[in-house]
């Protein structure tokens, strides 16, 4: 069995590194360039799938599958590296890095997918047990955001199919701008459903006694209107 060069004790990844890029078509630069991506591509979608996991208790299958490709193709190119070969594999270890980096966007976008979906059934719900009067009265930027999110499920398909040039653009800007209000959203309903539920109770309390004393004067009324018939024909 042939001996790993990582069993040397002289071997030194970063010298290995180093001589793998240089004396090659890899510029530094450029490899600098695809290795900061990955890692930012990558942290990127761990954050969006742990936010989607938290929001929903599940784990979004499509995202893990998109990493597990990622980690494939990085890994493939770390052996390339490894080898200490030539400029046509220094620059299919760069190609590597890059697919894996996009492989990682294409688990971020899942993820927010997820959420988003999520999001909107949950929103859906607590507009449907309260009502639209009550959420505008508690949370005065729920239909505003309500809307917002009826606007991304059909922008999130679009950004498939005839707006695929600008998806990683729709979906940074989903997750900058959009994302963040919906999440305080979601969490001050969360954190408000008790007081709703019993200021709801309240009023339900207190137009149960109305009615009854609505319906009690209605009952005095036809009493007095009988008192009075029959007054006025003993009378005659």
């Amino acid at each position: 069995m042939p001996k790993s060069p990582i069993d040397d004790d002289d071997y030194s990844l970063r010298e290995d590194a180093s001589a793998f890029i240089s004396g090659n078509s890899l510029e530094r630069a450029h490899f600098h360039e695809g290795l900061g991506n990955f890692v930012a591509s990558w942290d990127a979608a761990e954050a969006a799938i742990k936010e989607a996991e938290l929001f929903r208790g599940k784990v979004v299958f499509a995202s893990v599958k998109e990493l597990r490709y990622a980690g494939r193709r990085f890994t493939d190119a770390l052996k390339l590296m490894l080898q200490q070969c030539g400029p046509e594999q220094a620059d299919e270890a760069l190609q590597l890095i890059r697919e894996a980096s996009e492989n990682c966007i294409r688990a971020r976008n899942d993820a927010v997918d997820a959420l988003v979906s999520y999001l909107y059934r949950y929103f859906n719900q607590v507009k449907n047990d309260y009502g639209t009067v009550l959420m505008h009265a508690y949370f005065p930027d729920f239909m505003q955001l309500f809307v917002r999110l009826n606007e991304l499920a059909h922008v999130i398909p679009a950004s498939r199919s005839n707006e695929r040039g600008r998806r990683n653009e729709i979906y940074d800007g989903i997750v900058k701008e959009d994302i963040p209000q919906l999440r305080l959203l979601y969490e001050k309903i969360e954190t408000s459903k008790n007081l709703i539920d019993e200021d709801t109770g309240r009023e339900r309390d207190a137009q149960r006694r109305k009615d009854r004393i609505n319906q009690g004067i209605g009952v005095l009324g036809l009493l007095l209107t009988a008192i009075g018939i029959a007054l006025t024909v003993l009378a005659l």
